[in-house]
């Protein structure tokens, strides 16, 4: 067939699995050894795109507790060469001890596994008014020690893709890492489509977990109890009923309104949000998303002052 058996994608998940603990400097050898075992309860996986003999993969990985005694791992495999994500997915992990016996995860390895104060100062709640400090860079000091997790749904033909390919380049501009990564195999029929965006000093995996977007901007309500779990508490939930569409110069610039309305919520330059714009979209409709832009940003502004 000329690529990767299906079976593989397991394996390599357990070899991310086995370097992000490493990485977090909690190797798994270690954890056996102080009495802590991580057994496979459940896997789920999607794929999404082929892997060909001689292809670069890249892995990436993200843990986050899933109860008391159990922990998830988001995963992902991105074909570098094609520039195409391959395959995404998860496994959760009961915690026992050597009997087997379902144990509480102990501090040390959640605090390994959760970096210091990785909630943002400016995404913990919708009514907030949010600084924007930057430095001669351009780049906020607010992000340097936080991964900003984004999710964008909708169907196919709202701009969902479009609007998470302008919010990636206005951190990408900003000088943060930036991670992206899309489902939108249906995006020509109709179908659902969601895109994950993470950007901070230092991002590992381009996966969002659930219960972890600091924003989730759906661009049609019937999404919404479809992507409502990737949220976490305190986060931003932007929907249509947001932008009083009746004011918008063209109803195909909704993304772009919305894309207004969560630049108030992020400590990026009006300028950044310009130049991404004019640099993703063509000019034939620049004025138009602009505006729409600008609309979506002043009720923002207007929202959080009330």
């Amino acid at each position: 067939m000329g690529t990767f058996y299906n079976s593989r994608a397991l394996e390599w998940f357990e070899c991310a699995r086995t370097d992000l603990l490493r990485a977090a400097g909690i190797p798994y050898a270690d954890m056996e050894r102080k009495g802590y075992l991580l057994p496979l309860v459940e896997a789920h996986l999607n794929y999404l795109g082929r892997a060909r003999y001689d292809d670069q993969l890249q892995l990436t990985a993200s843990a986050s507790p899933a109860g008391k005694a159990s922990l998830r791992f988001d995963l992902s495999i991105v074909n570098t060469t094609a520039n195409a994500l391959v395959v995404t997915g998860y496994t959760a992990h009961a915690v026992t001890d050597p009997t087997g016996k379902p144990t509480r995860l102990p501090d040390w390895i959640l605090n390994a596994l959760t970096p210091p104060d990785s909630t943002c100062n400016f995404c913990k709640g919708q009514n907030v008014s949010v600084p924007a400090p930057t430095d001669s860079n351009g780049k906020s000091p607010m992000m340097n020690h936080h991964v900003t997790n984004i999710v964008t749904a909708g169907l196919g033909g709202q701009g969902v893709i479009k609007a998470s390919d302008i919010l990636a380049d206005v951190a990408f501009r900003a000088g943060l890492d930036v991670k992206k990564a899309e489902i939108h195999g249906m995006s020509q029929r109709g179908g659902s489509v969601t895109s994950d965006v993470r950007f901070g000093d230092r991002v590992l995996s381009p996966m969002v977990p659930s219960a972890q977007a600091h924003f989730l901007l759906i661009f049609t309500p019937d999404q919404v109890d479809n992507n409502i779990h990737y949220l976490r508490p305190g986060g931003v939930l932007l929907t249509p009923s947001f932008i009083d569409e009746s004011k918008l110069p063209s109803k195909r610039s909704l993304n772009i309104a919305l894309l207004g309305a969560l630049s108030h919520h992020l400590p990026f330059p009006e300028s950044l949000w310009l130049d991404a714009i004019k640099a993703n979209l063509p000019e034939k409709t620049l004025d138009s998303n602009l505006q729409a832009f600008q609309l979506g940003r002043t009720v923002a502004a207007s929202t959080t002052q009330h």
